[in-house]
């Protein structure tokens, strides 16, 4: 069926076992790589909020820097968890609206790291190729050593 608002879609090759292994490795990697940046620019914001309750004011006058970097480092772990979904690392700008944007990133949907087709947010193997998409990974069958 043609969808007047996307172009047709072709059929993709399906997926080697080998290719969908090394898929889910880079998925994996970008997960992990941007929790752990995520998790650390979300710390740095809550350390500057803390900061700026403080009465001692030394401890104030930096706290606005802190945040600030803080904002950079959750933007760059939300760029990274866009490139996960196959998308651009543009869309790490959604870090200015902090936990907002982190949900609003959730619910884009991801393209597919073999064929580039777009799938819905909840897709665990794309229906084009076979290939692994961002939410998880289905294992392949088994298959015989050639002798």
């Amino acid at each position: 069926m043609y969808d007047a608002g996307r172009p047709e879609a072709t059929e993709a090759a399906r997926v080697e076992p080998w290719e969908a292994q090394a898929i889910h490795l880079r998925i994996r990697t970008l997960n992990y790589v941007s929790l752990c940046v995520g998790t650390l620019g979300l710390a740095l914001e809550a350390y500057a909020y803390r900061l700026n309750q403080a009465e001692w004011m030394p401890a104030r006058e930096g706290a606005d820097s802190i945040f600030t970097a803080g904002t950079v480092v959750f933007m760059v772990g939300l760029g990274i968890y866009a490139r996960m979904k196959g998308r651009n690392m543009l869309f790490g700008l959604f870090g200015l609206l902090s936990v907002i944007g982190l949900v609003g990133l959730l619910f884009q949907q991801s393209r597919c790291h073999h064929c580039k087709r777009m799938n819905a947010w909840n897709t665990r193997e794309c229906p084009g190729c076979g290939a692994p998409t961002a939410l998880g990974w289905k294992s392949p069958p088994e298959q015989a050593e050639p002798t």
